[in-house]
């Protein structure tokens, strides 16, 4: 019986989480994640075809411009938070 599929999703992400690990810098790490991105652009080209490659990359940009919002969000909040004066106690002047 084959394993479940989040068992091998793991085994198959060893050898790719030990590259991460064996990056020394943000530079070597943004080279390995363009290498794996063109990578898994040809792995779904060839298994999924043209199409459906294009409405996966759709949604993963979609997800990108939604985590942007909400960074954007949270620093407004954050900022908002810190120019608030803050009542000091025993002063309700």
């Amino acid at each position: 019986m084959a394993p479940p599929k989040s068992k091998r999703m793991a085994e198959l992400m060893i050898p790719i989480d030990n590259q991460i690990m064996m990056c020394d810098d943000r530079g070597e790490l943004i080279m390995l994640a363009s290498a794996l991105l063109a990578s898994s652009r040809q792995i779904f080209l060839a298994n999924l075809g043209a199409e459906s490659t294009l409405l996966l990359f759709q949604e993963m940009v979609f997800l990108l411009k939604e985590e942007v919002i909400h960074e954007k969000l949270n620093k407004g909040k954050k900022n908002n938070e810190q120019s608030k004066p803050t009542k000091k106690k025993g002063s309700d002047l």
